[in-house]
């Protein structure tokens, strides 16, 4: 992997192949692809022809965690075209948060990235495409490098430690609610055939469970746990925010 640093110490990407990992980690958690459909008619039409339809990469992070998506566009930001970022307020599972709303562009779009994530969907009154599902391909999985799995387990991972007499046990999860119980399943199966890292598939108990999604990937095995841990702690290390997501160190203190 090349991901190296700028003079600032600032870790940035230098090939295409690592930014799409790194767009690649972002879609499994936190992050979203907007597609707009080709505008018909004559003002959409230039002196090289008609216009392509327009994808963006969105990306949400409350207000705490600026810092770590300021890390996102730094990293990408090679590949970047353009980048803007809105103070939004955003409600979610019935909680208002306040945080930061970065709409990014590529030189040569994300189309391709869409048609691999995103399944169904028709245009809306403003051409844009609604209704599509997010959907995890093994093929998507193949793709995963280290720095994918980091970037998924800081936006939709989670540690969480409790102590027993003198003894701290730990708990780590990817909170894929978005996918099917058969998605889930492939990714449990990515992991053990990839790393030997075993996840077991739970039901978040909050989702009805007659729909299928709503389960998270949850590996408690002192063994598994630090296997994943040495995938992502570089990277988790280089974002201050996110050290709390690290067990046993002075970056993120034993209960």
């Amino acid at each position: 992997m090349k991901v190296q640093r700028t003079k600032k110490g600032d870790l940035i990407v230098k090939n295409k192949y690592d930014f799409n990992c790194a767009v690649i980690g972002t879609l499994l958690g936190d992050g979203s692809l907007n597609r707009f459909r080709l505008k018909n008619g004559p003002d959409n039409k230039t002196k090289k022809g008609p216009l392509w339809n327009r994808t963006e990469l969105r990306i949400f992070h409350k207000e705490g965690f600026k810092e770590y998506l300021d890390w996102k566009i730094t990293l990408m930001r090679a590949y970047i075209e353009n980048v803007s970022i809105y103070e939004k307020t955003k409600e979610m599972n019935g909680k208002v948060f306040k945080g930061f709303d970065a709409h990014i562009k590529h030189r040569k779009n994300f189309h391709y990235m869409y048609r691999n994530f995103y399944v169904g969907g028709k245009p809306s009154t403003n051409n844009r495409i609604s209704g599509a599902k997010k959907v995890v391909k093994q093929k998507i999985l193949n793709r995963l490098s280290p720095l994918s799995i980091a970037i998924w387990y800081m936006d939709d991972g989670s540690l969480y430690e409790y102590r027993r007499g003198d003894k701290v046990y730990r708990t780590i999860s990817l909170h894929t609610d978005c996918f099917t119980f058969n998605e889930c399943k492939l990714i449990k199966e990515y992991f053990e055939n990839k790393y030997n890292i075993h996840f077991n598939v739970n039901h978040n108990g909050m989702t009805d469970k007659s729909k299928d999604y709503g389960y998270k990937l949850r590996c408690n095995r002192k063994k598994d746990i630090e296997l994943f841990i040495d995938i992502v702690k570089e990277f988790v290390e280089d974002v201050k925010c996110m050290h709390y997501k690290l067990p046993n160190s002075a970056l993120h203190p034993t209960l």
